[in-house]
């Protein structure tokens, strides 16, 4: 299995995490989260991270790297998560990815380039920003973030301001570089498994999990957050 990636994908609530932690006991694994939330601080019930006693088990990559109020996008995570994939061969071990975020994973499996970047969250909020705010104003974030791409629009053309901006807010990487390049090809094979279980079931652990968050502190963590500003 020579430089292959395990990739453990499926729905919040299937049992990710412990089927990883199962591999690294059976295959000498060190874990890559590909979680877009708990790469944060501060933020470990809400997200469900790994116990103390697991990340002291199993070494796991990506987890508590940022503050809450930084910035960190799937562009950055692809590009440094491939190098930590580098590392972990090089140490003889197995990377597994537990996801998590879907842009993530493609980021580090697929790389990115503008136009195959796409997220429909980022689109509406986008979209929201418009009409609160106007063109005028997008287009001046624009300027500021991807100015060689602003200053090949019109400031009224409102669908590619739009798009050059989502590329943008999804990567942290200007449309403009990425338009200079294709993605180089990832230095490894993935395999991926999807794990599922009955929607009933499945359900029954969210509802439960959630019982619990509440129970170990979640408002508190909230309040904590919010605090912090």
């Amino acid at each position: 299995m020579s430089r292959t990636v395990l990739v453990i994908v499926g729905p919040t609530g299937v049992g990710k995490t412990g089927v990883s932690l199962e591999l690294a006991k059976r295959l000498d694994c060190e874990v890559i989260s590909a979680d877009s939330r708990q790469v944060y601080k501060y933020m470990n019930i809400g997200t469900a991270k790994p116990t103390r006693e697991e990340l002291a088990a199993v070494p796991h990559h990506f987890i508590d790297i940022k503050l809450p109020d930084q910035r960190y996008s799937a562009g950055e995570f692809g590009d440094e998560a491939r190098a930590c994939v580098a590392d972990i061969f090089s140490r003889g071990k197995q990377p597994v990815v537990v996801g998590g975020s879907g842009l993530y994973i493609r980021g580090l499996v697929d790389g990115f380039s503008g136009h195959r970047i796409a997220d429909e969250n980022v689109k509406a909020a986008l979209q929201d920003e418009l009409r609160q705010r106007g063109i005028a104003t997008l287009y001046a974030r624009l300027q500021a973030v991807d100015a060689e791409t602003a200053a090949n629009l019109n400031r009224t053309d409102t669908q590619r301001i739009l798009r050059a901006l989502e590329v943008f807010e999804i990567t942290g990487t200007p449309l403009s570089e990425y338009l200079k390049k294709t993605p180089a090809p990832a230095e490894f094979e993935s395999i991926f498994f999807g794990l599922t279980m009955p929607r009933v079931e499945l359900y029954k652990r969210i509802t439960q999990r959630v019982d619990t968050m509440i129970s170990a502190g979640l408002v508190e963590e909230v309040r904590v957050l919010e605090e912090m500003g």
